[in-house]
């Protein structure tokens, strides 16, 4: 699960990579999912309109492994503020 993937690639190169299994995306920006979607129809993931506060379309335990990719880029980036802030 890519939480609040906004118009990320991340889903896309993940598949590109060689994720075979389910790829699913999720933000509450319908525009934003709009944006992934025209762009990526040939790398077979799902995107969902959800609030990630609640993730009311998906049972508990729905997911293996959650992804913020935001704090994921602040790390990498070395801005640890922005990884922490609340």
């Amino acid at each position: 699960l890519d939480l609040g993937c906004g118009t990320s690639r991340l889903l896309c190169d993940m598949r590109e990579a060689g994720y075979a299994g389910r790829l699913v995306g999720v933000d509450c920006a319908a525009a934003a999912l709009r944006s992934v979607k025209e762009r990526s129809e040939s790398c077979h993931v799902e995107l969902v309109e959800a609030d990630a506060t609640t993730l009311a379309p998906f049972a508990d335990a729905t997911f293996d492994v959650v992804v913020d990719k935001g704090t994921v880029d602040a790390l990498i980036s070395g801005d640890a503020a922005a990884a922490t802030e609340a």
